[in-house]
């Protein structure tokens, strides 16, 4: 199981705490069930369970499953409560979705994500209730406009970003991107990520050769763009020295970075291991990591 193990070794943060705290707030959605990782429910839901237990368990957000798969994840959970972020297909799924926060005792369903394909935005806004879930409608990079951002966040719905997967074709670009992050910026519409976003920095991976964004790129673009406009946005999406970003992510106030965050809300990651002990190695987080050689 990927569980980051407390108190085996910790690496001391550059950030001031209370820096550090709004960096990392609910970060880490849980999406240890999809892939690459495609861990099993059972296994998923423990290790989840052992996260929200941990030091660092303010990084980690909701569990992330699909309507189908939420009674089930319930009961794994037994007698612990349990957060989830549920991926339905359609509006009417979506229904579902609420219905189970309703109905069973130990699940709390904080969000729900639905693509726009095939889904009117307008049936979608149906269901937001003030103090009910957040509603994150998935938008191809591509695709995200204002005058869609603008429709989207009249209606109380927030935007899901895909910025990775298991092709080539499901990284958006840069530019693509880039662009989507600026008009949210400009509609002050609050979005979140999901897959590819596994380390801190942009970077090629080597088995695959896709390039893949990285976590604080997108933070430090939002932060960036707040001042700088698109230019800006651009330049901090494409970097790829992780010692630029970190300088970026350091000289960021408390105040610049809750703007931050409250546009750019979390991603979803098949591991929080691996993004934690990225922010330990660019010492952005004093948390605990796993020695070298545990495979927990």
């Amino acid at each position: 199981m990927d569980v980051v193990r407390p108190g085996t070794a910790v690496t001391p943060s550059a950030l001031a705490p209370a820096v550090g705290d709004v960096l990392v707030a609910g970060l880490f959605d849980d999406a240890a069930i999809y892939p690459p990782g495609n861990l099993p429910l059972p296994d998923a839901v423990r290790a989840h369970l052992a996260h929200r237990a941990a030091p660092y368990r303010s990084a980690v957000g909701p569990f992330v499953c699909s309507v189908a798969a939420a009674p089930a994840a319930a009961a794994e959970a037994a007698t612990s409560s349990l957060t989830v972020s549920v991926i339905a297909t359609s509006v009417d799924r979506m229904a579902d979705a609420l219905a189970a926060g309703v109905h069973l005792d130990n699940l709390s369903v904080v969000g729900v994500e639905v693509p726009l394909e095939a889904n009117d935005p307008a049936d979608v806004a149906r269901h937001v209730r003030g103090g009910g879930p957040t509603i994150f409608v998935e938008v191809p990079a591509a695709r995200v406009t204002e005058g869609l951002a603008r429709r989207l966040k009249g209606m109380g719905l927030c935007l899901k970003l895909r910025t990775g997967g298991t092709s080539a074709a499901a990284f958006p670009s840069e530019h693509e991107l880039s662009s989507a992050i600026a008009v949210c910026l400009a509609e002050e519409l609050p979005f979140k990520c999901t897959a590819g976003l596994h380390n801190a920095v942009r970077h090629r991976d080597r088995l695959t050769a896709y390039e893949h964004h990285g976590f604080l790129n997108v933070l430090a673009a939002v932060a960036a763009g707040q001042t700088g406009g698109a230019a800006a946005v651009f330049g901090a999406i494409s970097e790829q020295d992780g010692s630029v970003i970190a300088r970026q992510i350091r000289s960021l106030t408390v105040e610049q970075l809750t703007a931050a965050r409250a546009i750019f809300r979390s991603f979803g990651t098949c591991s929080i291991g691996d993004p934690l002990a990225d922010l330990a190695a660019l010492r952005l987080a004093a948390v605990p990591v796993r020695p070298p050689g545990d495979k927990a």
